[in-house]
Parts: structure tokens; C-alpha cells; sequence
């Protein structure tokens, strides 16, 4: 569950399936997961797309706050229409996260187990990252939600410690991306092209 168990499974599939150099996207941990193996396997990594992500840290707080949000749950959801109204009532996009339900005889069940999810996040929150941020060489695109937690500042920051990056702000009510919503729109597709462009000099 550690931060180093993450980027290894990722270096291994990588490594196994002949993919290097692989472009790695990720959204919120599974960024933090693509920066870090990107910043430690240059060799693995032709570009990064980090979405809604920063190395910054820590934040004690967090694991505490996520338990209690899930703890907010029903053990189980009757049907999906009432999942999706849950969801919809916490201000989120329902998709994304009935997609992660699993179908059981009772109803729709959580497809993780709480309790490993809160120390995934703990560990995730218990230092800062931007040794490894610094050490970046491939191209980077850096995207942010309008609404989402990452300031226009703090993004403009996290791009200009790097060598080759792009930002994009993403505009809409969440920070939950699909990528229809991030290929939407020509200035998205735009910079994206252009750090793919970089990642195939």
C-alpha cells in the first residue's frame, strides 16, 4: 500500500508488456503514482499527463477526512438509481464513481475495502514530493479542474520547476475528468499535442 508498491506494479507492467517509453496519465493518486515513475524511470517514460495532482505535502489531516466521508455510505446500495443519487447529492458526476460498485445478491458494493483506501491515502499524504517533481525530464502536460483544488498559481508553478510542460484548466462543476471531457475543445487538444509532439522528438 506503500507509494513505492504503486510505482513498482506500474514499472513492471511497463517493463513486461515491452511498452517503453509509455505516455502515463493519471488523475489525483494515480498522478502522483505517473510523476513518481516518471521522475525515478526516465528510460520507462516518453510524457506525463497529471491531472488534478501535486507534489505537495503533507496533510495529516486528509485519511481522517476521507474515513469519515466514507463512512457516510450505505453499506449497500439498493439500486443504481439510488447510487447515483447519493453521488449526485455530494455534488459529484455519478458515473465515475458507480463504476467503481460491483454487483453482489444484496445490491451494489464498494469494489475496495475502506480501510485500505484510508492508508493508501495516508501514506500518499505523509511527506511532499517534489524531490521527485524536480527530477521531471519528459514532456508534461499539468491539467486542472475550474472548480477543482489546484489554483491557476499553483499550477503555473508546479509547470515552470519543469523543463518541458504545458497546463490546461479544464472548465465544468467537479474535478472528475473522462477522456471525452479532456480532449474537449481545441484548446485542450492543442496542448495536448504539443507535449506528445515533445515526447516524439
Amino acid at each position: 500500500m506503500s507509494r513505492e508498491a504503486f510505482v513498482a506494479d506500474v514499472e513492471r507492467v511497463i517493463e513486461a508488456l515491452d511498452l517503453a517509453p509509455a505516455v502515463l496519465v493519471g488523475q489525483s493518486m494515480g498522478a502522483n503514482t505517473a510523476f513518481l515513475v516518471g521522475g525515478s524511470r526516465p528510460d520507462l517514460v516518453a510524457a506525463l499527463v497529471i491531472i488534478e495532482a501535486s507534489p505537495d505535502g503533507p496533510a495529516p489531516d486528509l485519511p481522517g477526512q476521507i474515513q469519515a466521508w466514507l463512512e457516510l455510505w450505505p453499506v449497500q446500495f439498493a439500486s443504481l438509481e439510488l447510487a447515483r443519487r447519493f453521488f449526485s447529492a455530494q455534488g459529484l458526476t455519478p458515473d465515475p464513481w458507480t463504476a467503481g460498485l460491483e454487483l453482489r445478491g444484496d445490491g451494489l458494493w464498494p469494489c475496495f475495502d475502506e480501510q485500505v483506501m484510508v492508508e493508501c491515502i495516508a501514506d500518499l499524504v505523509s511527506r511532499d514530493y517534489w524531490p521527485q517533481w524536480d527530477a521531471i525530464r519528459c514532456p508534461t502536460l499539468i491539467v486542472r479542474g475550474e472548480c477543482g483544488d489546484l489554483t491557476a498559481e499553483h499550477v503555473d508553478l508546479l509547470a515552470s520547476r519543469l523543463t518541458q510542460a504545458e497546463t490546461v484548466t479544464i472548465p465544468g462543476p467537479n474535478m472528475t475528468f473522462t477522456s471525452r471531457r479532456l480532449a474537449s475543445g481545441c484548446e485542450h487538444c492543442r496542448a495536448f499535442s504539443s507535449v506528445m509532439a515533445l515526447a516524439d522528438r
